[in-house]
């Protein structure tokens, strides 16, 4: 939920249909369009939601990766967040281009809970050395969803 309240789309959503005086009241979250998931498809929104609060953590002061800086894998991973939110509103639209990203986020973001901060590192490093990987499904379908759902993503990236 935490994930999807703080998605570009929804952000684009409040901006085009709700603020017209760019205030948030909490009325306003009952005419929000929230998708209901189970709890397999929260699975993977709960893991990178996870690794971002590690990541841009107050007291985290380690880097993931050290010739990287934190801000950007945090930002990767709030991609690949955005990118599965769409998923979830715009499934048909998506199944049809034949781009996908919760199953794989399923596949990638191992869970954190309960793990040590070294394990912590250690687990968020993997994921984002799989990320950047020429083949790694994810990155390549960032790519094309901006190409074959142009129509659809580009508003909602452009938002501000």
């Amino acid at each position: 939920m935490l994930s999807i309240l703080n998605s570009k789309l929804i952000n684009w959503y409040f901006l085009n249909f709700l603020s017209e005086s760019l205030h948030f009241y909490p009325d306003d979250a009952k005419s929000l369009p929230i998708v209901s998931s189970t709890f397999e498809v929260q699975t993977p929104f709960i893991n990178l939601v996870n690794s971002i609060r590690i990541i841009l953590g107050n007291n985290y002061t380690n880097q993931i990766n050290p010739h990287v800086p934190n801000s950007h894998i945090a930002q990767l991973f709030e991609e690949v967040i955005d990118a599965m939110v769409m998923e979830l509103y715009f499934k048909e639209d998506f199944e049809k281009a034949g781009i996908a990203f919760i199953n794989y986020a399923e596949r990638d973001f191992e869970s954190i809970e309960g793990k040590s901060e070294p394990e912590q590192i250690e687990i968020i490093h993997r994921a984002y050395q799989k990320l950047r990987e020429k083949d790694n499904e994810i990155r390549n379908n960032l790519k094309l969803m901006d190409i074959k759902l142009a129509d659809i993503v580009m508003p909602i990236k452009a938002a501000k």
